[in-house]
């Protein structure tokens, strides 16, 4: 459809390839109002050319790091992703806030005793809990 782009200059003043461009392009086939959408961002490293980081796609999925949706979640990362602060959802807060008070520590309980959750799954998980404390993250509801 169409693109943006910002070409930069070597030191020797001589344009070099293209460094940044945003796309919007085509996302399937046409119907009655036109093709459906989407916008892709491209950047490059030193002397190489432009490859896509991140595209918004025709049903509002933001894809960083991907170029094919993998789910119906609306942000899929490809990668690892960085935190600075807490993590906030529907459920509580799950974020790099240091050691959890011990009222405040999550863990997987069984109301009924052990007759619906196995007492083996719940300790794993309490496990991986209490790993994640010790870098720093916890979850509360």
């Amino acid at each position: 459809m169409w693109e943006m782009c910002a070409v930069g200059a070597s030191s020797t003043g001589t344009f070099v390839t293209q460094q940044c461009i945003i796309q919007f392009v085509a996302d399937g086939a046409s119907g009655a109002s036109g093709p459906p959408g989407r916008i892709e961002w491209h950047t490059s490293t030193t002397g190489t050319a432009a490859a896509e980081r991140m595209r918004l796609n025709k049903d509002g999925r933001l894809l960083i790091g991907a170029t094919a949706a993998i789910g119906s979640e609306l942000l899929q990362v490809d990668g690892e992703i960085a935190i600075t602060g807490a993590f906030n959802h529907d459920g509580g807060t799950f974020g790099a806030l240091g050691a959890a008070p011990a009222a405040q520590r999550a863990h997987v309980v069984d109301p009924t005793g052990g007759a619906t959750v196995d007492a083996e799954a719940r300790t794993a998980i309490n496990a991986i809990l209490v790993t994640l404390e010790t870098f720093g993250y916890h979850a509360t509801s």
